[in-house]
């Protein structure tokens, strides 16, 4: 790994989690939804990981219960420029993959029952 490589990591996901911060600090709607008038296929996130910070378990399942698996495919997405191991970074695509595939699943579901 080059010298610094962590540093612009550790930047990016502090970015990330600040502007997650801003969007839940002030309620910022969804720009899609704003514009569209469909949710996007992560409308829910925020609030979500919100009610489950609360201890709220049913509002997070009401929300969007993919937010943790998508959340966590976030941060290793950022990670995986560090890793180092082959196996391990070809573990995180399959992760990443799935939790994707998933949360379009549910998306259509949502969409198909709105």
């Amino acid at each position: 790994m080059r010298p610094g490589k962590g540093r612009k990591v550790f930047r990016t996901v502090f970015a990330a989690g600040a502007v997650f911060l801003l969007f839940w600090v002030f309620s910022v709607p969804c720009p899609v939804k704003l514009i569209f008038s469909v949710p996007c296929p992560t409308c829910g996130v925020s609030r979500a990981l919100a009610c489950l910070l609360r201890g709220d378990i049913s509002g997070y399942f009401a929300h969007q219960p993919m937010a943790l698996p998508l959340a966590l495919a976030v941060v290793l997405c950022f990670l995986l420029p560090v890793m180092g191991k082959k196996g391990l970074r070809i573990g995180v695509f399959v992760f990443e993959g799935l939790v994707l595939a998933a949360n379009t699943v549910l998306y259509v579901l949502r969409l198909i029952n709105r």
